[in-house]
């Protein structure tokens, strides 16, 4: 249980600055300081990637993510807080075109990260990103502008809490990272070769 409660926090700790950069950008952008919602975004997005590298060899034991893996997450991040801070402030953006939109939002995200970190395209971890990306963008249309902080807890539980849940599916099933499987295998005792 330990274990679980503290990939748990890893998790969190990664999705903190990711979500708080985009709400902070988007309350920017609502107000047409798009010079300051830039720079969040991409703070956000530095400080993100940065906590990734760090955290989730924690997460997935002997996975480290490759220095162009932290690029493309901070230039994937970047440009996707900047999708996300123009859908929310269009006007014709409404809580049925949430649904679809966290989802493309989603795909862009798997397939940026797996391009990036030379991996193929998970459609598992799409769908658990789809399900973490539209409720996002439902909380932020109903929260953000009642209360930055409150947005800013409710969205990174729901985030945290949806791919933590993944992550736990992926380590009790065994199907990690590539780096972590090589990692493990390193690991293991060789048998006897009589």
């Amino acid at each position: 249980m330990r274990e679980f409660v503290m990939r748990m926090l890893w998790e969190a700790a990664q999705n903190v600055p990711l979500i708080c950069g985009f709400l902070v950008a988007v309350t920017f952008g609502r107000q047409d300081k798009w010079l300051a919602a830039g720079a969040t975004m991409i703070v956000g997005s530095i400080v993100a990637a940065a906590v990734i590298w760090v955290t989730e060899p924690l997460i997935f034991r002997g996975h480290r993510e490759t220095g162009r893996a932290v690029v493309g997450n901070v230039i994937t991040f970047a440009v996707l807080m900047l999708a996300g801070t123009l859908y929310l402030s269009a006007s014709w953006s409404s809580s049925l075109t949430d649904l679809a939109i966290g989802f493309v939002l989603a795909v862009a995200l798997a397939a940026g990260q797996e391009l990036a970190a030379k991996e193929r395209f998970g459609f598992v971890r799409s769908l658990f990103l789809g399900l973490s990306c539209a409720g996002s963008l439902l909380l932020i249309r109903f929260l953000v502008d009642r209360s930055l902080l409150l947005s800013m807890v409710v969205v990174n539980l729901w985030f945290t809490v949806v791919m933590g849940l993944y992550k736990e599916v992926r380590i009790h099933t065994r199907w990690v990272p590539a780096t972590a499987r090589q990692a493990a295998a390193d690991q293991e005792p060789v048998g006897d070769a009589r």
